[in-house]
C-alpha cells in the first residue's frame, strides 16, 4: 500500500499552487501524491533511456495501479513518465529469443497490466509527455484521457514488424478512433503526431508546449477535472463493464495469438534484423 503523508518527501509545483507527495520509490517505478487534497496519484515509468517494456517494468506497473485502485484516498491516477520518452513499446530485446514460457509469461503480464488500468474505478490519465508507440500507445488508450505534448510520436506500428495488434487493442482503437480510421492506421502501422492523433481521437489534450512542468500541469488540470465530477468513478464502472468483459474473454485467444505471433521463425528474424539496426545505429 501506499506510505502515508507523514513519510513522504514534499514538492512543490510552482504554477498550479499544489503539494506533490513522494510515497513509493524503486529503481523503475515512483509513486508520489499530487493534487489540491492530495488525492491524485503520479505513477512514473522510470527505466531510462527509453522505458522500454520489459517484464520487470510491466510488473512494476502493474502493482502500482493496482495498489492505487485499492487505496481509498486515492481519487485519479496519472500515468507519466521520468524519461525523456513516454515509452518506446514493448522491449525486444526481451522478446527476441524468449523461450516459449517466457513469452507466455510476459504476455499474461502484459495483459494483466492492460485489463488493471483500463478497469480501475479511479480517472486516469496519460501523460505523454514523449514518444509513445506501440505497446505506449496501448497503454494510454487503456486510460480515461490522454495529454501529449506538442509533436510527440503516437500509434500502433506493429503491422510494421509483422506482429498481430493485440484483440483487446483493436476494440481500444475502434472506441477512440472510429472503425474505419482505427482499422486503416492498424493495417499500415501509422504512426501520428500528437496533433492529428488528437483530431482523430487518439489525444485528447494537446498541452501549449512541450516543456516538461507544462505538460505536467495541464496532465493534473485534466485528471482534476474528472476527479471533481461526484458520478466519475459509478459511471465509468457501469461504462467500461461490457467491454472489460469482453477482453476477459477473448484474453486467452488473444494470448495464443500473440505467443505464437512472436515465437514464428519469420518473426524471430525481423526482431533479430531490428536489433541488429539498432546495435549498428549505437556504433556509428
Amino acid at each position: 500500500m501506499i506510505g502515508s503523508a507523514s513519510t513522504v518527501s514534499r514538492r512543490v509545483l510552482a504554477s498550479s499552487r499544489c503539494m506533490c507527495f513522494r510515497s513509493l520509490s524503486s529503481s523503475l517505478i515512483s509513486v508520489s501524491r499530487c493534487g489540491r487534497n492530495s488525492n491524485i496519484l503520479r505513477i512514473e515509468m522510470n527505466s531510462p533511456p527509453v522505458n522500454s517494456l520489459g517484464i520487470s517494468l510491466i510488473v512494476g506497473l502493474k502493482d502500482a495501479i493496482k495498489d492505487a485502485s485499492m487505496d481509498p484516498t486515492c481519487d485519479g491516477i496519472i500515468l507519466a513518465s521520468s524519461c525523456r520518452v513516454f515509452s518506446a513499446g514493448l522491449n525486444m530485446r526481451e522478446l527476441h529469443g524468449a523461450t516459449d514460457a517466457d513469452l507466455s509469461r510476459f504476455w499474461d503480464e502484459f495483459q494483466s497490466l492492460c485489463f488493471s488500468l483500463y478497469g480501475t474505478k479511479q480517472a486516469v490519465v496519460a501523460e505523454i509527455g514523449g514518444h509513445a508507440p506501440a505497446a505506449a500507445t496501448i497503454l494510454a488508450s487503456c486510460c480515461d484521457s490522454r495529454v501529449a505534448a506538442p509533436g510527440v510520436t503516437v500509434g500502433l506500428n506493429e503491422s510494421a514488424f509483422g506482429l498481430e495488434v493485440p484483440l483487446f487493442t483493436i476494440t481500444l482503437m475502434h472506441d477512440l478512433m472510429g472503425v474505419r480510421a482505427a482499422n486503416r492506421a492498424m493495417s499500415l502501422g501509422t504512426l501520428f503526431k500528437s496533433e492529428e492523433a488528437k483530431q482523430l481521437g487518439l489525444v485528447d489534450v494537446i498541452a501549449p508546449s512541450g516543456d516538461a512542468d507544462v505538460v505536467q500541469q495541464v496532465a493534473l488540470a485534466e485528471c482534476e477535472k474528472f476527479v471533481a465530477s461526484p458520478g466519475q468513478q459509478a459511471n465509468k464502472i457501469n461504462q467500461r463493464r461490457p467491454t472489460l468483459a469482453k477482453f476477459l474473454s477473448e484474453r486467452q485467444e488473444d494470448h495464443k495469438a500473440f505467443t505464437n505471433c512472436v515465437s514464428s521463425e519469420v518473426t524471430q528474424k525481423r526482431l533479430k534484423a531490428y536489433l541488429e539496426s539498432l546495435s549498428n545505429k549505437t556504433k556509428k
